[in-house]
């Protein structure tokens, strides 16, 4: 394991180490080869798998393996194919923030924190999670601030 917290993990495998376990992480491996760099994070009751896989990989017969081994309630989506400079130095997008502040920045999204015009407040958000307002402020400014930082280094 390269990263964990509790809702996001980042590892790597090779075939020998999940031999014929039908999981994404054994096709993904069966299929590109030695090693897989794997991204996992939840997102509410669905789970978003990231692979870095070599730029010749078929990525199309990939999905079909990975589709065709689905339970019957369980779907799956190709959302992206990106080059490396998208992979986040290797940690992803969930493990930039703590989990407290993916905890106030979701309930500041939920209550509508972040709408033109403001839904909530600070005090709101903190009365909700029932943690002090100087925490909750502090919380959403390193958030933020990690988030503008990110966008810059990787846009501008």
């Amino acid at each position: 394991m390269l990263s964990d917290n509790p809702e996001h993990r980042v590892y790597f495998t090779s075939p020998e180490e999940i031999r014929h376990c039908h999981s994404i992480p054994y096709l993904a491996v069966d299929h590109v080869g030695d090693g897989l760099l794997i991204e996992a994070e939840r997102r509410g009751d669905e789970y978003v798998w990231r692979l870095l896989v070599p730029e010749d990989c078929a990525v199309g017969a990939l999905y079909d393996r990975i589709d065709d081994q689905l339970r019957g309630d369980i779907s799956l989506e190709l959302g992206h194919v990106s080059d490396l400079q998208n992979w986040n130095g290797g940690y992803g997008t969930a493990g930039l923030l703590s989990p407290e502040e993916r905890e106030s920045v979701a309930a500041a999204v939920g209550a509508g924190y972040y709408g033109t015009p403001r839904d909530a407040t600070v005090a709101d958000l903190a009365d909700r999670l029932d943690t002090p307002h100087s925490t909750v402020q502090y919380r959403l400014q390193r958030a933020e601030e990690k988030a503008m930082e990110r966008f810059a280094a990787e846009t501008l």
